[in-house]
């Protein structure tokens, strides 16, 4: 066991608080899958570095900052001013990210236009080499010997890297595991079987008079706690308990004890079902970005429609999941057709930004397919095009 200290400050008390820069992007969700799906294409096994005392390597403080130290520390009528960003100051985020952003501009990077945590590298052809996401202190990064040799060595010099881990691994709470098929091809899996199964269902106690009778207020905060920890895992790796886990949430302010033994249940559910997003490769010439959208009109609670998408890359016989969304549309809709029609305007957006990444990545756009089960919707878009 090592022991380890880390010197906190008490930020909520900065007198500058609500005046203050706190923007510090990291890779969403989406882009981090893409990023996994081009080390597989490419054979490129997938690597995580994490950087010590990250926030001590941001850029400079331009205020005053002045800190009491811990007690026991200094004598007495002693404070320090900071000239770096510390924990807990609101700010000290945004210093590291600005000084990621400084040093990866300095090597040459190019930055994906739809997400500032998102960064890869050219050759003088044009060609791919290399890609990098941010996590806070956190990189996940894949290239190839060149990239390595010429861009994370010097990354390795600039800033004190702790663990280097490479192809089975955790990052942001998701098991990543790479296994070498041959011939430069390969099989990344992403899971969440620990997370899933460390989830414990809420104790209903003594059975209600009636399975409508409504949740007290601790069970209703019981109740919102394991939503959100479902809801962690549907937006991770679990999307196929999506729409349950968006269903459960409509009732997050007044639950009844049958709602809760329905959240019960789904919890069973994500526990006996063993999920997993595999990532395969895919050639570049064999690339489909494809999406499917759908939405059901008025089955949630207020006549809500449920409506939704899913996004990956697919040669049309495997899939890598990009992203996905299963939510209450935004408005009210007063048909199957308008609740279809907003449910694929919300993936056709999706794949813009996809598609747009992929071009300014690769230089080459992948054909791109969004699909509907509704008929009526595909034949006024249809005689649209007429």
């Amino acid at each position: 066991v090592k022991a380890k200290a880390r010197l906190v400050a008490r930020g909520f008390e900065d007198a500058e608080l609500g005046s203050l820069l706190t923007a510090s992007p990291t890779c969403g969700r989406g882009m981090y899958r893409l990023a996994v799906q081009l080390c597989a294409n490419r054979g490129w096994v997938p690597s995580c570095i994490d950087i010590t005392t990250a926030f001590l390597q941001g850029e400079p403080l331009n205020r005053d900052v002045y800190l009491a130290p811990p007690r026991g520390y200094a004598g007495h009528n002693v404070v320090w001013k900071l000239l770096k960003g510390v924990y807990g100051l609101s700010d000290a985020p945004r210093k590291w990210y600005l000084k990621v952003a400084k040093t990866f501009r300095e090597l040459k990077s190019q930055q994906v236009p739809f997400d500032q945590a998102f960064l890869f590298w050219l050759d003088d052809d044009g060609v791919l080499i290399g890609i990098i996401t941010v996590h806070v202190d956190d990189f996940y990064w894949g290239g190839t010997e060149e990239f390595d040799k010429k861009i994370m060595a010097k990354i390795r010099k600039i800033f004190p890297v702790g663990k280097e881990r490479r192809g089975d691994f955790i990052y942001c709470g998701l098991l990543h595991r790479t296994e070498e098929l041959g011939g430069g091809k390969l099989r990344i899996t992403l899971d969440q079987h620990t997370y899933v199964e460390s989830i414990e269902k809420v104790d209903v106690g003594v059975p209600p008079r009636s399975k409508s009778e409504h949740l007290s207020e601790e069970m209703q905060t019981e109740y919102r706690a394991l939503v959100g920890a479902l809801l962690w895992a549907t937006g991770q790796t679990r999307p196929d308990i999506a729409f349950d886990v968006a269903s459960a949430a409509s009732h997050n302010n007044k639950a009844t004890y049958e709602q809760l033994r329905k959240l019960n249940a789904i919890v069973d559910k994500a526990k006996r079902t063993d999920v997993a997003m595999v990532y395969t490769s895919i050639p570049d010439k064999d690339i489909v970005l494809l999406g499917y959208a759908d939405a059901a009109w008025a089955n949630l609670p207020n006549g809500g429609t449920g409506g939704g998408y899913v996004v990956g890359l697919s040669d049309l016989h495997t899939f890598g999941f990009l992203s996905w969304r299963c939510r209450r549309l935004k408005r009210i809709v007063k048909s199957t057709l308008a609740g279809e029609t907003l449910a694929l305007t919300d993936l056709v957006d999706e794949l813009v930004v996809l598609r747009e990444t992929m071009k300014r990545m690769t230089g080459v756009a992948p054909r791109t397919i969004a699909r509907t089960d509704c008929m009526s919707l595909h034949d006024h878009i249809m005689k649209g095009k007429q």
